[in-house]
């Protein structure tokens, strides 16, 4: 008995928690029409009617009342309900692999950070923060990141550094969008605006330039890294709306 009991219970529990996550629009119109019904059924059905249209009039609003409250029973069981379950086993996964994208850019900052001495944070980052520590760095200076496999390996430049970050998180964004319809519309909309952000196109166009000419291209006559700013922080931007995203869509489902 206990158990049956404890069962029921911990079924209340996670509907309740499940109901939390219906949208907002779909609870105020089954509100709206549950608590018409039981004004229906245990009020207006109690007065005489002064019309006999108004009897007809009320059994037909009741149905539809009884009809939407029964459609939002079935979909809830049926659809939301199995919904917010495949949620709670894939999105933990779905979250390792947002966070991975969200620390291949906060990796970066990191080290532009040491590089240039002007402090780079994500969730606090501007646009003249970045130009100014751009604007300290050599983009053909070496960067902390190794070309192969031995110590002997050539180190990278900045621009090398850049796309091999670059080329990382595209992998792990092809990876989430594969699972395509497990993910939240709005996920998915960011994960393609990092996927097609100017930045990478850019950066893979100065690579190309640079293996062929084995010398990095001044941006905009520049001879520092100020040229590659202004698309490296739209780049951030996307991130921080991800992260934000994470935050608010993801993380829950991690408990």
């Amino acid at each position: 008995m206990i158990a049956v009991y404890n069962r029921v219970k911990s079924i209340i529990r996670k509907a309740l928690h499940y109901h939390q996550s219906v949208r907002k629009e779909i609870k105020i119109v089954v509100g709206f029409f549950l608590i018409s019904w039981m004004i229906k059924v245990f009020l207006l059905n109690s007065i005489p009617a002064h019309f006999d249209f108004f009897p007809k009039l009320g059994d037909l609003f009741e149905k539809l009342c009884a009809s939407i409250i029964s459609s939002y029973v079935f979909y809830f069981f049926v659809v939301h309900w199995k919904a917010e379950q495949d949620k709670e086993t894939v999105y933990p996964y779905i979250l390792k692999k947002v966070q991975q994208i969200t620390d291949e850019c906060i990796t970066q900052l990191s080290e532009f950070t040491k590089a240039s001495s002007v402090d780079l944070v994500l969730e606090s980052l501007e646009k003249t923060g970045v130009e100014i520590a751009f604007k300290q760095i050599n983009p053909n200076s070496n960067a902390p990141l190794i070309l192969g496999y031995s110590l002997n390996s050539p180190k990278a430049n900045w621009v090398q550094y850049m796309d091999h970050h670059n080329n990382r998180t595209k992998n792990t964004v092809d990876e989430l969008l594969k699972k395509i319809t497990l993910l939240d519309t709005e996920i998915v909309s960011c994960l393609a605006e990092i996927e097609n952000c100017g930045h990478f196109y850019f950066i893979k166009t100065i690579l190309d330039l640079y293996n062929t000419q084995r010398v990095l291209s001044n941006v905009n006559g520049c001879a520092d890294m100020s040229g590659y700013a202004e698309l490296f922080f739209e780049y951030c931007v996307f991130i921080k709306k991800l992260n934000k995203l994470k935050n608010s869509k993801l993380v829950k489902y991690s408990k």
